[in-house]
């Protein structure tokens, strides 16, 4: 309508040359549907040529399974000695591999003590090689997007997916932040460079012979993780982050620059299901873990403070030490056996011959769920057991201002935006102490950038860069216990 309105507009041209000018855009524009029609029927006969029926997948996986059984010694598909194979469950989705199949398997990835997804057989015809082949797909969602409720369907999907080859090997995988591809997993340790990719990005468009070349920024670090596999064992694997400053929703095709093979896709099936049988549904939320020394005497910090009034100023001396649980030590990781660590802040105040030292910490007041947002509480943290801890020497100005903090208005509890790191760190923030920021990479890279949050992980890693950069400083790394906190006193 809009060309025939321009066509018509146009004075110099007589009844019959517009008819002829609009013959010719409509010829142009059919042969342009011929040629769409065509490249979805090329497409459509490559898919029916990658299709498998469920006879063939069935036909392939009592191969695999029979001969893993005959040859235990030599084969190298062991879990499929033991496998449960129920055929009923077999299914696939309409997309975006229709002619693939998945089979649910027993067993689910642990994650922190905490069963947080599930695994299953993707069995595909190789696009190269044209033969029947599988591979076992591990998805673990992020803890902190089950927390808050994030995951509640595909397109809002937050973990990560591990493709692992028939011999239960690592092979690759990927990162998605709300349903979207955002970094590459490898198996191995982490790279210690930061790998940066500032180049033209082919994205397919509506056919394969029409790519779209984008322009994508992206700033990707690597870390190193770990988890329990659904066969029980620890997989020790490397994690790419990107953040983009161009991102949509083409990332499936990104990510294969960067490697993503297999089948093709990375699928994931929370809240939704395949034809005949469903696949998994949402998975309950896990509550958040026992922090350490979480059950430790709640003390009214002012009257702790209260008690260093006991000993003169003049000729008194001060420290203050930060005490760091790891969550997993030694490592950066921000979960691992002490849950999610803990950091403490411990003062002393030395003179007239004795010393009173009180040591707390900053904790939530809820339970279950409630621990991620709560009012906040101070609990004695004396003998607690730290792996890392810091000195710093004060004059009693700063004490008096790190005291006048500590025993001020209690703060609100925020597991990402306000834990024990923050106190800490707020706490030497307020007295001019240089204790460092112990802010650091969590959850899942995403749009405009990865998650940051202060944790105790962070802290440790601050500390040890502070260290590397301080030679003289007074940093315990061995760990150790501390000493009992004096406890409240009254003026």
């Amino acid at each position: 309508m809009k060309n025939n309105l321009i066509i018509n507009q146009l004075p110099c041209f007589n009844a019959s040359y517009r008819l002829w000018l609009f013959l010719l855009f409509l010829a142009m524009l059919l042969a342009s549907c011929k040629k769409q029609e065509a490249g979805i029927s090329a497409n459509a006969k490559q898919q029916n040529a990658q299709a498998l029926s469920k006879d063939e997948v069935i036909s392939f996986l009592n191969n695999q399974i029979k001969t893993a059984k005959q040859n235990p010694a030599d084969s190298n598909s062991h879990f499929l000695i033991n496998i449960k194979a129920d055929y009923r469950k077999l299914y696939r989705r309409k997309s975006p591999s229709p002619g693939s199949w998945n089979l649910p398997l027993e067993g689910s990835p642990t994650y922190h003590g905490q069963k947080l997804g599930y695994r299953k057989l993707h069995i595909f015809r190789d696009s190269t090689t044209k033969k029947v082949t599988a591979e076992v797909i591990e998805v673990l969602p992020d803890p902190i997007a089950l927390q808050l409720g994030q995951i509640n369907g595909p397109q809002h999907f937050s973990g990560k997916i591990f493709r692992y080859n028939l011999s239960y090997h690592l092979s690759s995988g990927a990162i998605l932040s709300n349903g979207k591809t955002t970094g590459e997993i490898r198996p191995g340790p982490a790279p210690f460079r930061e790998h940066l990719l500032n180049s033209p990005v082919p994205i397919k468009g509506s056919s394969s012979n029409d790519p779209l070349m984008l322009a994508i920024v992206a700033s990707c670090s690597w870390s190193q993780d770990w988890y329990i596999d659904g066969e029980g064992s620890l997989t020790i694997h490397s994690s790419m982050s990107c953040s983009y400053s161009f991102y949509q929703d083409c990332m499936w095709s990104i990510y294969d620059d960067f490697g993503g093979g297999g089948g093709g896709n990375y699928d994931y099936e929370y809240g939704s299901g395949g034809s005949g049988s469903t696949g998994p549904s949402t998975p309950a939320t896990p509550e958040p873990s026992n922090l350490p020394m979480e059950d430790a005497k709640p003390v009214d910090p002012e009257k702790m403070m209260d008690c260093f009034a006991l000993i003169t100023t003049p000729n008194a001396a001060f420290t203050v030490r930060v005490l760091v649980v790891e969550p997993f030590a030694g490592t950066s990781f921000n979960l691992g056996p002490n849950s999610f660590g803990h950091v403490a802040i411990q003062l002393s105040k030395t003179g007239n011959g004795q010393t009173i030292t009180q040591t707390i910490g900053l904790y939530p007041t809820g339970t279950g769920l409630a621990k991620l947002e709560s009012r906040g509480q101070i609990l004695d943290n004396g003998d607690l057991k730290y792996d890392l801890g810091a000195t710093y020497a004060v004059n009693s100005e700063t004490f008096n201002k790190l005291i006048s903090y500590i025993g001020g208005e209690r703060k609100d509890y925020h597991f990402t935006d306000f834990n024990c790191a923050s106190y800490v760190y707020q706490a030497g923030q307020a007295a001019g102490i240089n204790i460092p920021n112990p802010i650091t990479n969590v959850g899942i890279s995403g749009p405009g950038g990865a998650g940051f949050a202060d944790t105790p992980a962070g802290m440790a890693a601050a500390l040890r860069e502070q260290k590397a950069k301080n030679p003289g400083m007074d940093l315990n790394q061995g760990g150790g216990k501390a000493s009992p906190s004096k406890g409240p006193c009254n003026k």
